[in-house]
Parts: C-alpha cells; sequence; structure tokens
C-alpha cells in the first residue's frame, strides 16, 4: 500500500473512532463520568497509533538495514 492511501486510511479510521466512540459514549455512559471516560479514551487512541507508527518505524528501519546487507554481499 502506498503511503497517500495509508495516510488517507488512518485519518478515515481516526474520524470513525473519535466520532463512534463519542456517540457511544454519550449513549451509553453516565454523565457523572463522561469526562473521565473520554480522557481515557483520548489516551488509549494515543498509545495505540503511537505504538503503529512504532511499529513502522522499526519495520522500515529492519528493511533499510537489510537492503545495505544485501548491497555489501
Amino acid at each position: 500500500m502506498n503511503k497517500k492511501k495509508l495516510v488517507i486510511l488512518y485519518f478515515i479510521t481516526s474520524f470513525i473512532w473519535i466520532y463512534g466512540s463519542n456517540y457511544l459514549i454519550q449513549q451509553f455512559v453516565p454523565s457523572s463520568i463522561i469526562p473521565l471516560v473520554e480522557r481515557s479514551k483520548e489516551f488509549f487512541y494515543v498509545l495505540v497509533t503511537g505504538g503503529f507508527f512504532y511499529f513502522f518505524l522499526n519495520k522500515k528501519q529492519e528493511l533499510t538495514v537489510s537492503r545495505e546487507d544485501q548491497k555489501r554481499l
């Protein structure tokens, strides 16, 4: 998948996550704990997307090292 498609996919899934989770929180969570749940949701989202970016950066670095090793051989 090329970079442009990945970025578009990231934006689409991000908007779905944000609006979908906000809707579910408003529908099913008691109003007294909504701020706590919303902050937790945001923290969770940052951790998950950070994990994905870390994974992809590591894979890219491994691929670069592998290509350099291949060139040396």
